[in-house]
């Protein structure tokens, strides 16, 4: 944006005409609102057979995820997925379960559906690799 007072490459912008300044388009205006915050309600999980721990761990860490600040949402949607991939490695949760519930937390905070699929996929993938036996946990 350039405004009397702005500096550009080519020195100080000023105003070298002093009439009203035109008002801003509708659609202009539209354009430059901010979007508006969604709302995060409860979030709701499908039924699925798993153990209490595994769902308890899922809805916490997508708990987590919803609420993320700005700067912190994409780490710590990876981090919460990594820690509830054990949980799809031991049979507990089904991945795509668990993948729609991030999926929803993470958009909830503002994450783009692409940047949430991605951290997603690598988070439960690693998880699953690196996952020790549930005996060992």
């Amino acid at each position: 944006m350039v405004a009397s007072g702005s500096t550009t490459a080519a020195g100080p912008y000023a105003v070298v005409d002093d009439r009203p300044v035109a008002p801003l388009p509708t659609w202009l205006l539209r354009l430059l609102q901010p979007a508006p915050a969604r709302p995060i309600g409860p979030l709701r999980l499908p039924a699925v057979s798993s153990s209490r721990a595994a769902r308890a761990a899922l809805e916490a860490e997508c708990a987590t995820v919803a609420a993320a600040p700005e700067q912190q949402r994409n780490i710590t949607l990876n981090r919460c997925a990594f820690k509830v991939g054990r949980f799809v490695a031991w049979g507990d949760l089904p991945r795509h379960t668990v993948e729609e519930a991030f999926q929803a937390a993470g958009e909830a905070a503002g994450l783009t559906p692409a940047e949430c699929r991605a951290t997603i996929r690598s988070a439960l993938n690693g998880s699953m690799r690196t996952a020790r036996p549930r005996e060992a946990a």
